[in-house]
């Protein structure tokens, strides 16, 4: 099959999305499909942009990338817009990353144009608590998908659920097209071999014997930070010696607004900040930690 998977950024901070979206089409090669990423050069926070050539193909363990400029936060892409009007009908699938954006909306829009069977995955972005957010203005929120969103999700081939529980509360919308919950993977052969323990602990300077909690993903609003951040000052006066490592990209500047919170506590000097890591990075702060938040 040819299938094009199109997301809004491959930017690492964009967190989970990103790496799903690489995962899957990584996969999909390996069982011999042809597979596209359509994506744009933004990175997290906006306007910050990826180091990318654009408009060419690049093919990385054989799938195709492509980044497109982008404007605004909607993140309009002229050329983006005319690469699918002119290549959308060349594939089988369109499977697309999250709501909200241009580069899904339109993708969405376009497959229907065309009659190529599309699924919209939506990344938890229709949870109930979500749904009644907006960074800007949530009036024009609700605008943006009675005109757009909606209308592609009711049209999709499929909506593709992570959980049950994603599912269910999604249940408000009264979406009609059919559903699947398929959950995240895991490539068990990544953690086959593991690092050293302390690695992470000398980094942080925390001895083996302190409990340590951890944190990670990324630095953002939907995370429940300012409910760990209070809990954990509640732990504190049961286990002293606790220490609390926070670790991931800073989204949006939320980051900004932890520190504040940890400030107001009193934290500094027991709660740890890293930034993105990488992969064996992540596997050291998985190894020396006691507990997973």
């Amino acid at each position: 099959m040819k299938i094009l998977h199109i997301i809004s950024t491959l930017s690492p901070r964009n967190g989970g999305p990103t790496k799903v979206c690489e995962e899957i089409a990584s996969y999909q090669t390996k069982y011999g499909h042809k597979v596209t990423i359509c994506t744009t050069n933004r990175d997290n926070p906006y306007p910050i942009k990826l180091n990318v050539q654009q408009n060419i193909p690049i093919v990385q363990d054989g799938i195709t990338k492509i980044f497109f400029a982008a404007y605004s936060p909607l993140l309009f892409s002229l050329s983006m817009l005319i690469w699918l009007k002119k290549n959308i009908a060349y594939y089988d699938i369109i499977h697309i990353h999250g709501l909200y954006r241009f580069p899904t909306t339109f993708a969405a829009m376009l497959s229907r144009m065309v009659n190529k069977p599309f699924i919209i995955r939506p990344h938890g972005s229709l949870d109930p608590f979500l749904y009644k957010q907006s960074k800007n203005n949530l009036l024009i929120k609700r605008v943006y998908e009675k005109l757009f969103d909606v209308p592609n999700l009711n049209k999709a081939s499929a909506i593709h659920y992570t959980t049950e529980e994603e599912k269910e509360l999604v249940s408000f919308l009264k979406l009609r097209s059919p559903s699947f919950v398929l959950p995240n993977g895991i490539d068990w052969k990544k953690f086959e071999k593991l690092p050293s323990k302390g690695n992470f602990r000398s980094k942080i300077s925390i001895n083996g014997s302190v409990p340590l909690l951890l944190f990670l993903g990324r630095i953002d609003f939907k995370k429940g930070l300012d409910l760990l951040i209070p809990a954990f000052v509640k732990v504190t006066k049961v286990i002293p010696d606790i220490r609390l490592a926070i670790v991931g990209p800073d989204n949006d500047g939320y980051l900004k607004e932890i520190k504040k919170l940890v400030h107001q506590y009193n934290l500094e000097k027991i709660i740890y900040f890293g930034g993105h890591f990488s992969e064996d990075e992540v596997k050291e702060a998985y190894v020396d930690s006691n507990l997973f938040v």
